[in-house]
């Protein structure tokens, strides 16, 4: 009987995991690539599995990379205004230039992107929670959306570990 409810627990493990590896394993092989990438960009800063998350969320590993409603660009969706900051761009042209670059350049998007969480990491003196809301919502996250940010990127991250083979 013992080995009966073993092997039940089993399969019923191996069910789960497959259907919530269904999405992951639906992705084109260049779409894992770039959460790969990810992983790696961030692991430096022991923020691989957030960053891969975020690719994941936001631009669904770099199928959507414009938003149009916010202007949020690239793989990990940076706001180009905070990217001007972060990179110290002032002039128009130069801005331009940045945001042409920013959708399609990984590397770019990556150093924009952890910069943006490295500062919500130490901001919030660690806390990982406040990290990601910040990432999405700035300084405001005690509102709805940054929680259902928070939802997203933990629940992705939990997903993504299961799935996701780190080479």
């Amino acid at each position: 009987m013992k080995i009966l409810i073993l092997m039940l627990m089993v399969i019923v493990s191996l069910s789960t995991t497959a259907q919530q590896c269904t999405e992951y394993n639906n992705l084109s092989v260049v779409q894992k690539g770039r959460l790969e990438f990810a992983y790696h960009q961030g692991a430096e800063y022991d923020l691989g599995w957030t960053l891969t998350a975020i690719a994941y969320n936001e631009s669904m590993a770099g199928r959507w990379r414009l938003n149009m409603t916010t202007g949020d660009v690239g793989l990990f969706q940076v706001n180009r205004k905070t990217a001007h900051k972060v990179l110290g761009i002032t002039s128009h042209y130069k801005k331009l230039k940045l945001d042409q670059k920013l959708v399609y350049d990984d590397i770019l998007n990556a150093y924009v992107a952890l910069d943006v969480l490295r500062y919500f990491k130490k901001y919030h003196k660690g806390n990982w929670k406040k990290m990601v809301m910040s990432y999405n919502n700035g300084f405001s996250i005690n509102t709805k959306k940054a929680e259902d940010y928070l939802a997203s990127i933990s629940s992705s991250v939990r997903m993504l570990k299961q799935c996701m083979k780190i080479y």
